[in-house]
């Protein structure tokens, strides 16, 4: 106890610690702890959270704009080779049989199939129409024969899971031949001719050309290769920017510059293989010991993610001594 209390009067002799000292004598208000459990639960909560709600989004816009019209443009298919629509008219005498008894006109037959006269005029067949109320489907739905064949449809082929599994399949069956494509001469020069069209259309050309450097950053291998990540003071002086070292610097330059010139790509966020290619002092250089995967996380979210062997510690504050510094300090029970 003596020695802590020389400790902190030296410290208060030099006009340290004093500050510090009360402010952690003071008490503090009792929603703290659970302010601090709160923040801390959001922290662990928040990323996989994020992560679901991204990947949600990402099959909900895969289910409208890409199932959706799939699914439309199939029942339209089915419905068109499997309809039997029929008017009064085709079940006159002399092109059907007729029932004699207009009460016998809600169930007519013809060529050996019995219909069904729905409430717009018009005749289904009745096997239809029955499995439809087996189904379950309220009769108030089944006014008209183009919403009988839609919900016939959408209840006997068109089931979710089974649209689903389908559709994935042949999704993945398209881009499969389309890649196969665009590996052959054929394909790349179709593409070639495609793109140079887009980039003559003045508004779609600046959304195509941004679409197509997130998408050739996500999905194609990286182009350029580089071997270690440095900090590079850009583009001004007291500036440090992160950069991809992609090779030894020209010779030119070297010759000029009088030592060895490294060729460094300063990566912008959020797009790390876009930037700008410098040719730098390799003296005027600091070798980051991160990997490249920790630098793209880095540049990716603009710097909010940093490398755990880059984390500056907090500082602590000088009147805050620890029990190793100061022997025997007494521990303040709350």
């Amino acid at each position: 106890m003596a020695d802590y209390q020389k400790s902190v009067e030296a410290l208060g002799s030099l006009g340290l610690g004093t500050e510090d000292a009360s402010k952690k004598a003071r008490p503090t208000h009792w929603l703290a702890p659970i302010r601090l459990a709160i923040l801390r639960g959001l922290a662990v909560i928040l990323p996989p959270l994020i992560t679901v709600l991204i990947v949600i989004w990402i099959f909900q816009l895969v289910a409208v704009y890409i199932f959706e019209p799939m699914r439309a443009t199939t029942r339209d298919v089915i419905i068109w080779l499997i309809k039997d629509i029929r008017e009064e008219e085709d079940f006159w005498p002399g092109r059907g049989q007729m029932p004699p008894n207009p009460a016998d006109r809600l169930h007519p037959v013809r060529e050996g199939v019995i219909y069904q006269r729905l409430p717009d005029g018009d005749y289904v067949p009745k096997s239809i129409y029955d499995r439809l109320l087996a189904l379950g489907v309220p009769r108030k739905e089944l006014t008209s024969a183009e919403a009988v064949y839609q919900i016939y449809v959408d209840r006997v082929y068109l089931q979710p899971w089974k649209t689903a599994l389908t559709f994935t399949c042949l999704l993945l069956l398209v881009l499969y031949f389309l890649g196969k494509l665009m590996a052959a001469e054929v394909g790349r020069l179709l593409w070639n001719q495609f793109e140079a069209a887009m980039v003559r259309l003045p508004l779609v050309r600046t959304i195509y050309s941004a679409a197509k450097q997130v998408s050739d950053f996500l999905l194609s291998k990286p182009r350029i290769t580089a071997s270690r990540v440095v900090a590079v003071e850009w583009p001004r002086k007291g500036s440090w920017a992160l950069g991809f070292v992609t090779s030894e610097g020209m010779r030119d330059v070297q010759d000029a510059a009088g030592e060895p010139i490294l060729t460094v790509l300063v990566a912008t966020s959020p797009m790390p293989m876009t930037g700008f290619t410098v040719q730098v002092r390799k003296s005027e250089t600091i070798d980051l010991g991160i990997s490249l995967e920790e630098a793209v996380q880095f540049i990716l979210s603009c710097g909010v993610v940093v490398p755990p062997t880059q984390v500056i510690p907090r500082p602590t504050a000088v009147g805050e001594l620890s029990s190793s510094s100061v022997p025997d300090a007494p521990q303040t029970v709350p």
